[in-house]
């Protein structure tokens, strides 16, 4: 930075935001140690327990986990876990200080000499757009932060069907199977995250209408939302061409549940589990992988094609024997990949920090 300065680039208002980076980087990475002993032994594969070691800043241990008991065993990918607001605070603050320093550089840059090109463009950003972001951001930071809980995760299973496309072979619509995602939250206040809603809309249109090379009056709009009652959560979605229930970027909310999802009915799956409750009680820190439904997945759809072949590639008969030949050496890929089964791990809290894992292999047949 002091070189910058001195060759006429004055970036002395970054300085600040750049020290302030660095205390929140060590405040939010502050940890408390406990003696540690472990175990790794073979059982299903290989397993691994400890007592001790570091604490995890950002989590809340003691929260009781709603997801992680509702989702499908057979689901690819579920990470869940319950954040400490206070640390998720300094996380806003933190990418606040980073944007707020490269804003500051950016601006010595353009105002030094010999880079007029590039003050045009940092002008049209500083008075076009940069109002428009503050907004958005602003509406993210004291609407949506505040209205969302402490609790977060991601879902991925591959048992999505697949929308009816026009021109795509009917087996592949009537078999195929598409991922799921569904990003969820708890809800905290309920009435912020619908004002939040409101005031999002316009303000990306906002955005979408200043970008350049549009056609006046035809600039890109975000569509009115449709919206559809379910029996756990409200879903918001827009009405998009080729989409289905199981295939329907949406968000669904009720007052204590909160999703993201490219599929209405997953969200709403597991919105009825989650009400239902049951499952074993989770706290702390989970992520769990099936590898043996990605494995399933794959296969299901190397046989799908291989069946139907003539009907999916439609007599284009030199791309049917390419994939033949290859099919093969798919399966045999497939088949060396078969014996892992998947992986777990979970970090948790009783009286000392602990951990479990599990790498999950078997005999391949």
């Amino acid at each position: 930075l002091e070189d910058m300065d001195k060759g006429g680039i004055k970036v002395a208002k970054a300085v600040p935001l750049i020290n302030k980076v660095g205390e929140l980087i060590v405040s939010m990475s502050k940890r408390e140690a406990e003696a540690t002993a472990g175990v790794i032994y073979v059982e299903n594969g290989l397993k691994g327990a400890s007592i001790g070691g570091y604490s995890m800043p950002g989590v809340d241990e003691k929260a009781e986990l709603k997801l992680a008991g509702a989702v499908p065993k057979d689901a690819f990918l579920t990470i869940n876990a319950a954040g400490d607001p206070a640390v998720d605070a300094q996380g806003t603050e933190l990418l606040e200080a980073l944007f707020g320093a490269a804003y500051h550089v950016a601006s010595g840059i353009a105002t030094a000499d010999g880079n007029e090109d590039f003050a045009e463009g940092f002008k049209m950003f500083d008075e076009v757009f940069r109002p428009k972001l503050l907004k958005v951001h602003e509406i993210m930071k004291n609407k949506v932060q505040k209205g969302l809980g402490k609790e977060g995760g991601i879902v991925v299973d591959l048992n999505g069907s697949m929308p009816k496309i026009p021109g795509a072979p009917a087996v592949i619509i009537k078999e195929g199977k598409l991922p799921r995602v569904a990003m969820f939250s708890t809800v905290k206040e309920r009435k912020l995250l619908t004002e939040a809603w409101q005031e999002l809309v316009p303000a990306i249109n906002e955005i979408a209408k200043a970008v350049p090379g549009q056609e006046p009056g035809r600039e890109f709009q975000i569509p009115d939302p449709l919206t559809s009652d379910g029996k756990d959560v409200k879903t918001h979605f827009m009405g998009l061409p080729f989409v289905s229930n199981d295939f329907l970027p949406s968000l669904s909310i009720s007052d204590e549940l909160f999703f993201l999802s490219t599929s209405k009915n997953f969200s709403e799956e597991l919105a009825g589990k989650i009400a239902a409750g049951g499952g074993e009680k989770t706290t702390g820190v989970l992520m769990r992988m099936r590898l043996d439904s990605l494995h399933g997945y794959a296969e299901g759809w190397l046989d799908l094609v291989l069946n139907n072949s003539n009907e999916i590639f439609a007599g284009n008969e030199f791309a049917e024997e390419d994939f033949k030949e290859n099919a093969g050496n798919i399966r045999m890929v497939l088949g060396l990949l078969e014996g892992l089964k998947g992986f777990e791990y979970h970090r948790y809290k009783g009286d000392n920090w602990r951990t479990d894992w599990h790498l999950e292999v078997s005999d391949i047949e």
